[in-house]
């Protein structure tokens, strides 16, 4: 059992992804930034010697690759989140962190065509059953028209098509909250807070099973509350 959360902040482009992180690893909480994946395993244009790409300003200007370099290039990316479980986001955890992962695997399936990858979606899905997976899911959602105003790099159609994509995904297994994307940053940001904390109280709960809390400690109780049903 790990002390510590691991959280995928998925969403479409513009719906704030990058500003909730970078304002949860200001608050001063041990917290561990993950962008899509561990990065233990260099980028594959760095292994043929080519500069590795900058930052994204048209997702979809390349062509996906054929096939066969899309089942390689996923290949690869499976091995990099597992061994970035093994030695970055698993001892993270463990010591107590909070592991903030965005996109995540599962942004390859809502949109191959930012990887590059001429892949069925239902095969990344597939293959996203052996990884490891997070605790909570963050879904952060605005409207279309919201999205495109905040960031031109897609048109509003593809956004709407991503937006509905995250809100039908499902990860087995895995609690997902749909955040309103829409209210100011540090309401978004509390109410990840919330969720978090919640989905903690949750897993605490499930573990002590039923029983009685002592309120507020054992030494003195006040009250004495029922942690289940019966």
């Amino acid at each position: 059992m790990r002390p510590g959360v691991r959280v995928v902040v998925a969403g479409p482009d513009g719906a704030g992804k990058s500003s909730l992180a970078a304002t949860a690893q200001a608050d001063g909480r041990r917290t561990l930034i993950v962008h899509w994946r561990p990065g233990v395993l260099p980028h594959p244009r760095s292994l043929l010697n080519r500069a590795t790409a900058g930052p994204v300003t048209d997702p979809h200007a390349r062509e996906p690759h054929g096939p066969l370099i899309s089942a390689l290039r996923l290949g690869y990316f499976l091995t990099d989140f597992w061994a970035g479980e093994l030695v970055r986001l698993g001892p993270a955890a463990r010591r107590g962190c909070i592991v903030i992962v965005e996109r995540g695997w599962w942004d390859m399936a809502v949109d191959p065509r930012r990887y590059r990858l001429s892949v069925p979606p239902r095969v990344i899905l597939a293959l996203g059953r052996l990884v490891p997976r997070p605790d909570l899911l963050l879904v952060l959602d605005a409207p279309a028209d919201v999205l495109a105003s905040r960031k031109q790099e897609l048109p509003a159609e593809e956004l709407d098509r991503q937006r509905r994509a995250w809100l039908d995904l499902t990860i087995p297994g895995v609690e997902k909250v749909v955040l309103d994307a829409t209210k100011p940053l540090d309401q978004v940001v509390a109410d990840a807070r919330e969720a978090i904390v919640a989905h903690l109280e949750r897993r605490a709960i499930a573990r002590l099973g039923a029983g009685w809390a002592n309120l507020p400690g054992r030494a003195a109780p006040r009250w004495w509350l029922p942690r289940g049903p019966r």
